[in-house]
C-alpha cells in the first residue's frame, strides 16, 4: 500500500460513511468540516439557532463513531 492508495480508501470510506447520515446531519458537516464554517455561520446559512448546530454536528459525530468503530449504520 501506498500513501496515496491508502488516502483513497478512507476517501472513500468517508464519504460512503457521511452517506448513511440524515441528510441535514451530513450537510452541516460538510459546512464545518469542509468549508470550515462556524457554529455562528452555519446557524445562519441554514436558520437554526448555533445550539442546534452543535446538536447536529455532536450527534452526526457520534454516528459516524459507531458506525467506524461498531460497524452499525442506522
Amino acid at each position: 500500500w501506498t500513501n496515496e492508495n491508502a488516502h483513497a480508501v478512507v476517501k472513500d470510506m468517508i464519504k460512503f460513511l457521511l452517506e448513511q447520515l440524515p441528510e441535514h446531519e451530513r450537510d452541516i458537516l460538510r459546512l464545518r468540516y469542509g468549508q470550515g464554517l462556524s457554529d455562528r455561520e452555519i446557524a445562519e446559512a441554514v436558520g437554526l439557532s448555533e445550539s442546534s448546530i452543535r446538536k447536529y454536528i455532536s450527534r452526526a459525530r457520534k454516528r459516524l463513531k459507531a458506525m467506524l468503530y461498531e460497524g452499525g449504520v442506522e
